[in-house]
């Protein structure tokens, strides 16, 4: 039976709805992918302060490698994927132990592969609108990223103004960088068509949601959206 559990390590805080028995693989994949981007950081302290897309380098691991090619792909730092990163990783790790159902939700960058559909919620911080929720169809077995960035709603850099900016993608990677881009692109309502019409022309992108104020910009095939009421 799927659980909701906690998972908190560093900076990490990480929602995991999946059987029990998968909690210590998540555990573990956890701390390797901090521990891959620690090594990172420690040997180039240039990748973990830019805001501008950065080359792999010889010898880097392949989550590394994954972040500078979102990075590069979005415009972005490569530090603007690490939550999609480390949702993935352990999306892939949960895969490899046989776990067919999981939603791991690092701080609203979401990995999820779902054998039935999943309601994912989504906090925008905008009080004049009821939260995001978004019913993501059954995955058939792939890993699919929905990930969000906001200029008014928790601890991740944004360049610009949303209340929520969110990208559907086959690689939660890439859909942490894009939606860090789609955020960084919004500092009024009237930026929301454009933004959301230029993300979602990037390679790798099914679709994407920007919210400001009150308006909604949506562009390519995001999952069905509804209106949460609440709090929470």
């Amino acid at each position: 039976m799927t659980e909701r559990m906690h998972i908190h390590i560093g900076e990490t805080e990480l929602a995991l709805s999946a059987e029990p028995r998968f909690r210590q693989a998540a555990v573990s994949a956890v701390r390797e992918a901090r521990s891959i981007v620690r090594e990172k950081i420690d040997a180039d302290p240039f990748f973990g302060l830019t805001f501008h897309p950065c080359e792999p380098a010889r010898g880097d691991r392949p989550l590394i490698r994954r972040m500078c090619a979102a990075s590069v792909a979005a415009g972005v730092g490569p530090m603007a994927a690490v939550a999609g990163a480390v949702a993935s990783h352990v999306a892939e790790r949960l895969a490899e132990e046989g776990c067919s159902h999981a939603v791991i939700d690092n701080g609203g960058d979401v990995a999820l592969m779902t054998s039935r559909e999943a309601i994912v919620r989504i906090y925008s911080g905008d009080d004049s609108m009821d939260d995001a929720a978004f019913a993501v169809p059954a995955t058939g077995g792939r890993i699919m990223g929905l990930c969000s960035s906001s200029g008014r709603v928790g601890r991740s850099v944004s360049l610009g103004n949303s209340d929520l900016s969110a990208v559907f993608s086959g690689d939660p990677v890439l859909a942490d960088a894009c939606a860090t881009r789609l955020g960084n692109m919004i500092s009024s309502p009237s930026d929301l068509k454009g933004a959301a019409e230029e993300v979602c022309g990037i390679g790798g992108v099914i679709g994407c949601l920007a919210m400001m104020d009150g308006s909604v910009a949506v562009c390519g095939d995001m999952p069905r959206l509804a209106m949460a009421r609440g709090r929470g």
